[in-house]
């Protein structure tokens, strides 16, 4: 499911199913949005002789990380199949 009638922000809260009593403008209202929304990921780093860390991609790289958690398929979320972390703190 592609939600195409709004655009949000992210960190915004919505209902993936809207219903006549409780709608986006209602979750909004009755939830708390997180403070701060943050990419999940690893960094490897490798430790130095003189026991400090740097990563292990150059510094140009594009790369340097690994995806630890995300939705595989953006457009075809329902309320089962993407992930939303909520309360995990």
């Amino acid at each position: 499911m592609v939600i195409t009638d709004k655009t949000f922000k992210v960190g915004q809260q919505f209902m993936i199913t809207p219903s006549a009593t409780f709608d986006d403008d209602a979750c909004a209202a009755k939830s708390t949005p997180p403070r701060l929304s943050i990419k999940v990921i690893v960094v490897p780093f490798q430790r130095l002789n003189d026991s400090r860390y740097h990563p292990v991609a150059p510094e140009e790289s594009p790369a340097g990380y690994s995806d630890v958690l995300w939705t595989q398929n953006e457009s075809s979320c329902s309320s089962s199949t993407c992930l939303r972390p909520t309360g995990i703190a």
